[in-house]
């Protein structure tokens, strides 16, 4: 069974873009490293309970409690704060995604730390494990419950950087705030059907092209609001231009 698989979504105006999937021996390797991570915060908590409480029935049952928030808070705070990512999913380049493209919910984020109790039954995850071996999409069950997947991030072709960058001066990339804060939070996925939709115009008749424009310029300005003076004069197709050349290539590298 290979591990080279790839998800295909589809936007209304039939775009399509690919994510490559991770399969279970790469997810494996970040889980040892986050394992690792959750140990020794375990290690170092167990340490200053053993000191205030020694070997009491209270101190056990804070000890016990504390784990149970290290090892599921520890996958929540992260994938959440990282948009998808901890210790072990950043050194491999993963990412944990929606499986329909859009951002990751809180919800959906809690949901699937939550099933790894489940997941790492009977021991070792032999549960998520054989759960993520036999499904299409490599889901374990949190990941099913949760409706997301996990995907390796991957570079853009060389030649669309050029492609995307026929202005000589970006006013919005003056604007140092909004700018940072959408390199923050614009996921790769989300950046790579930025790149899909202006490299691709040519395939689309006018009307078309236009309401994907509106819609994507809707989507991104709902998430970082430039300021309008600076916004206001752009077409549809110049702002996300302009959005690209603030991408790029760091998002997709």
């Amino acid at each position: 069974m290979t591990s080279e698989r790839r998800l295909t979504l589809t936007t209304p105006e039939g775009l399509r873009f690919d994510l490559r999937l991770a399969g279970p021996a790469q997810r494996c390797l970040a889980l040892a490293i986050d394992l690792a991570a959750v140990g020794a915060a375990i290690s170092l908590v167990s340490t200053g309970v053993g000191l205030i409480f020694g070997a009491s029935f209270y101190g056990a049952a804070l000890l016990t409690l504390l784990e149970f928030v290290l090892s599921v808070g520890y996958g929540i705070a992260l994938e959440w704060f990282w948009r998808g990512q901890t210790l072990g999913k950043r050194v491999f380049k993963l990412r944990v995604v929606d499986a329909r493209g859009l951002p990751l919910t809180p919800p959906q984020v809690v949901t699937r730390n939550l099933m790894r109790v489940i997941d790492a039954l009977p021991l070792l995850y032999l549960a998520g494990g054989a759960a993520a071996v036999l499904n299409r999409h490599f889901q374990r069950l949190g990941d099913m419950l949760a409706s997301t997947v996990v995907v390796c991030e991957a570079g853009a072709p060389a030649g669309d950087f050029a492609a995307l960058r026929p202005e000589k001066f970006n006013s919005m990339k003056a604007c140092t705030v909004p700018a940072y804060r959408i390199r923050q939070i614009a996921t790769p996925a989300e950046t790579r059907l930025l790149v899909a939709a202006l490299l691709r115009r040519q395939e689309f008749d006018a009307p078309a092209r236009l309401g994907l424009y509106r819609e994507l310029r809707d989507y991104f300005e709902a998430r970082v609001r430039f300021p309008e003076e600076i916004t206001a004069p752009l077409s549809d197709e110049h702002y996300l231009q302009n959005l690209a050349g603030i991408l790029l290539p760091a998002r997709l590298a």
